[in-house]
């Protein structure tokens, strides 16, 4: 992913040069400052994004359509919305449907 929220889906076999860049299999916007991309290697065509001000999304890779967006919390006291920034994302082995944020405030 880059941070202008762009994904590349790259090939990693056939890669004869180490250092060789290969084509993208597929490209597609999701999101303007992305700082993670997870693939949920139970579903290999399912990946979780989310970065500063832009909130967890699940995609799939095939469709290339969003297909679940995270809510933020409620105002808070004085009608301000809490601020997001998903640092990292894991998909939690034992329970491939769950997913775990770390994020860049102290919440």
């Amino acid at each position: 992913s880059t941070n202008f929220g762009d994904i590349y889906i790259l090939p990693f076999d056939n890669i004869e040069e180490k250092f060789q860049k290969p084509d993208p299999i597929a490209s597609f916007k999701v999101g303007s400052d992305i700082e993670r991309a997870v693939v949920n290697y139970h579903r290999d065509n399912e990946i979780a994004t989310g970065g500063d001000e832009e909130p967890l999304k699940v995609w799939d890779i095939n469709t290339q359509k969003k297909i679940w967006n995270s809510k933020n919390l409620p105002n808070n006291a004085v009608r301000l919305a809490p601020k997001i920034w998903v640092k990292d994302i894991v998909y939690l082995s034992e329970q491939p449907d769950k997913i775990a944020t770390a994020t860049g405030y102290a919440q």
